[in-house]
């Protein structure tokens, strides 16, 4: 079992870590080739279709886990629609 101590020094480098590698303005600002399909952001549609591709991967897991994994999906909304508004989509 791990000591407090190491489980605060855990949470804090996830935080950080989660934090430097979910830069939203920092990803917009990456040029991405549109061509290959990747979803950077720098569209409207990238956010729906990110939201719809959650929902599907949450469809396909097992039933055990997709109560756990629906209740992300209101707070996941909310960030990917609060980003469009900051972002001046519509």
């Amino acid at each position: 079992m791990l000591s407090l101590d190491k489980k605060d020094e855990i949470s804090k480098y996830a935080t950080k870590f989660l934090k430097s590698n979910m830069d939203t303005d920092k990803q917009f600002q990456q040029s991405i080739n549109p061509s290959i399909g990747i979803l950077n952001g720098a569209n409207e549609h990238d956010y729906h279709k990110s939201f719809n591709l959650l929902i599907e991967m949450i469809d396909r897991e097992l039933d055990e886990y997709k109560g756990d994994l629906q209740q992300i999906l209101f707070p996941m909304f909310l960030v990917l629609h609060l980003t469009m508004v900051y972002r001046g989509f519509e």
